[in-house]
């Protein structure tokens, strides 16, 4: 698979709220080392005026930030909103390799420089590279993709902002990791041990494999939906929730554990649900996310998958084993159910749900 996580933060909670704890339990790490300063932060300020971001804020840490880790990959393209709130260096992204016995390292960090351009450095600190100034501004919501690939004998590092290439270094033979370490990545993360502040949204990140998401997407925005309806297969027991309808007890922002929810124990069981009309600045659909809050209620195994219904096709997930505790997870669908590519349409009309298995 070649696309490997997508986020808008819509569901991490209303404006001003501290979402530390909810990241983590969406399978984010948090770094706050130093004293009780929230790292995260949601905010009702966008690119486009819908939704919601989160601001990142490692002044008064250590250590701050938020990460997230993915399979072991030879590059990534990701895209993400950025608003830089600081006049100087400012750090805003870091790629790294973790080799999964105790070393974490870093392969590039990427930082606003104080020239309203943006400077990548390798994480030794042996090579650096910059865009031409005024590019990147203070306060201004803009679109930033990289293109990094380390494996393979052709390295590449391209920057593109708002469309437009800022920094270009394929087809060269310098180096743009540290070179003590292997030509992979496996995390990222906005923020820094150096201090930070910057409002983020709207992610994708891409690994290099496969047909398709293996290049720029483009200027993307990513959106939580939440289900508004019953879709007509809704077999498991309500617990709590606003009314009869099961997906009252499963559209609040944040979710509130085990005041309102729905279960089953039984093999094949499965709930669907419709959502609410496609925010209008979505114009094109190029992928889908279905994100699952679930637990298991006692030791043992349970597992539970994704569904998608589109235009009568049903599609499930890879199944997910569920732990004791709350955790948030997602399933991706880079294409429909029955192939081909997702319609606005078809996407507005689609269900979506889970089963157990």
């Amino acid at each position: 698979m070649a696309l490997v996580w997508i986020d808008g933060f819509d569901a991490y909670g209303p404006n001003g709220y501290v979402a530390d704890s909810v990241l983590q339990e969406a399978g984010y790490y948090q770094f706050q080392s130093f004293n009780s300063v929230p790292n995260t932060q949601v905010s009702s300020d966008t690119r486009t005026g819908v939704g919601f971001s989160v601001n990142v804020n490692t002044w008064g840490h250590w250590g701050g930030g938020f990460g997230r880790s993915f399979n072991l990959a030879g590059g990534l393209i990701m895209g993400f909103a950025v608003k830089n709130l600081q006049p100087f260096y400012n750090h805003i992204l870091e790629i790294g390799y973790n080799n999964l016995l105790g070393g974490v390292f870093t392969q590039i960090s990427v930082a606003f420089n104080g020239a309203n351009g943006l400077t990548i450095q390798t994480g030794d600190n042996a090579q650096a590279y910059y865009t031409a100034p005024n590019v990147l501004f203070e306060g201004v919501w803009q679109y930033v993709e990289i293109k990094y690939v380390i494996a393979g004998g052709s390295p590449v590092l391209q920057v593109k902002i708002d469309g437009v290439m800022v920094l270009n270094t394929a087809g060269g033979s310098t180096s743009i990791q540290s070179a003590s370490q292997p030509s992979l990545c496996n995390f990222f993360q906005f923020g820094t041990d150096a201090p930070s502040s910057v409002m983020v949204d709207d992610i994708y990140v891409c690994d290099t494999s496969g047909s398709s998401f293996n290049d720029f997407l483009g200027d993307c925005v990513v959106h939580a939906l939440l289900p508004n309806g019953d879709a007509g297969t809704n077999q498991f027991t309500q617990v709590g929730g606003t009314g009869a309808g099961h997906f009252t007890s499963v559209d609040e922002i944040t979710p509130d554990g085990d005041a309102s929810y729905l279960y089953s124990n039984t093999s094949g069981q499965y709930e669907l649900f419709s959502i609410p009309t496609l925010p209008s600045d979505i114009v094109d659909v190029l992928a889908v996310a279905v994100n699952v809050v679930a637990r298991k209620q006692a030791a043992g195994v349970g597992a539970y998958a994704a569904v998608v219904n589109y235009g009568g096709v049903e599609e499930d997930g890879s199944p997910i084993a569920s732990s004791l505790g709350y955790v948030s997870q997602q399933t991706l669908f880079q294409a429909p159910p029955g192939g081909g590519a997702w319609t606005l349409n078809g996407t507005q009309t689609a269900t979506f749900g889970v089963k157990i298995f």
